[in-house]
């Protein structure tokens, strides 16, 4: 009886080999790694019209601006999806900026911006987020990698122009957030620190003050040791106790499905067209009263809190009159009180104000 062969083809991975240029780094690639970079995709597709491209072992050979510490740093980011590795991977002795030029190189499409869980930081893009379909919805981080990742998206962000610098109160949650960066050195390491301290120095530091100091970038390097025993190297850990920030939630972008509770359904609440509701008609009226009460009474409020930071921030520099005397004057205003007849004493206009005539002749 004879015994039938069946050979199976493994249908093993393509890859693709590439060179550093004057260098014994050579790396591998699979055709889904090839695709996360634009560059070299076209580079490996264009390749029979140079005859440069690859050497006798069929090598893609790659020149600067792409450099080996550089590429690896990108490449680990995209493969882990994790923005915090282009900073972490990245020795102190590379520049962080050099780097972000070489992601514009290889047409590499940038980290999304963070869904920060903070209502006063305001996002030049953020028309284009908008959807009616969709809402965020946060939650907490399970772990130091999700925190990481927030605040390294964060950081990037500061790069590409992302938040608006003209506007105080985001100013405010901007610095707010890079001070967590520098005195949590538990969780963001050293290299993290340095990096985003360079970054910090090129986009944001010249807006705001007239010389740039590198006394910090100093300091970071006199406590490496010590940054080293306390930072918490395990991603999956769990966030330490005292940890509580913006970075701590994340956010995302849900389509809105049946009823909501909490304060969205409030605003979704206030907002919907009444008219179209399937309400019975004896309590239609009380309803939209309601609403309307509702309505007036937030947007007072909203009015409140805008006028007193206005005058908070330019009381001192503009006008010496106590910022009070403005509000409580714009309080009344809306209220309509200037609109209002004083009050008058009651007298009866037909009781004959003098007593009678005969007294006076008495």
């Amino acid at each position: 009886m004879s015994k039938t062969v069946i050979n199976i083809e493994r249908n093993e991975p393509i890859t693709y080999k590439f060179r550093f240029n004057n260098s014994d780094k050579v790396i591998q690639l699979t055709e889904q790694e090839l695709a996360r970079i634009p560059f070299l995709s076209i580079f490996v597709l264009h390749k029979d019209d140079f005859s440069s491209i690859q050497n006798d072992q069929n090598e893609y050979i790659l020149h600067y601006p792409i450099h080996y510490n550089w590429f690896m740093a990108i490449f680990r980011s995209l493969s882990t999806e994790q923005p915090y590795a282009l900073f972490n991977e990245l020795s102190k002795d590379d520049n962080i900026l050099d780097v972000l030029q070489l992601l514009d190189y290889l047409g590499v499409q940038s980290f999304p911006l963070p869904l920060l869980n903070e209502p006063n930081i305001f996002s030049l893009n953020s028309i284009n987020q908008r959807n009616k379909e969709k809402r965020i919805r946060y939650q907490r981080a399970n772990n130091l990698a999700e925190v990481r990742k927030t605040a390294a998206g964060f950081v990037l962000a500061l790069t590409r122009n992302e938040y608006d610098l003209n506007d105080f109160k985001t100013i405010k949650c901007i610095f707010s957030l890079i001070s967590v960066i520098f005195t949590h050195k538990n969780v963001f390491s050293l290299r993290f620190r340095y990096h985003t301290y360079t970054i910090l120095e090129e986009y944001v530091f010249p807006l705001f003050f007239n010389q740039q100091s590198i006394q910090h970038l100093t300091l970071m390097e006199h406590s490496e040791t010590v940054d080293s025993e306390i930072y918490l190297y395990d991603d999956t850990q769990p966030l330490p106790t005292n940890f509580e920030n913006a970075f701590v939630w994340n956010g995302d972008y849900r389509l809105i499905n049946g009823s909501r509770s909490g304060k969205s359904s409030i605003m979704k609440y206030l907002s919907d067209n009444w008219e179209n509701r399937s309400t019975d008609a004896s309590s239609s009226s009380t309803v939209t009263e309601t609403v309307s009460s509702l309505s007036c009474a937030i947007d007072d409020f909203l009015r409140r809190i805008e006028l007193y930071a206005y005058f908070e921030t330019t009381s001192t520099l503009t006008d010496p009159v106590p910022k009070k005397v403005f509000v409580n004057e714009a309080q009344l205003a809306r209220r309509a009180y200037f609109d209002k007849l004083p009050k008058r004493s009651k007298v009866d206009k037909f009781k004959n104000r003098y007593g009678a005539k005969g007294q006076n002749h008495r």
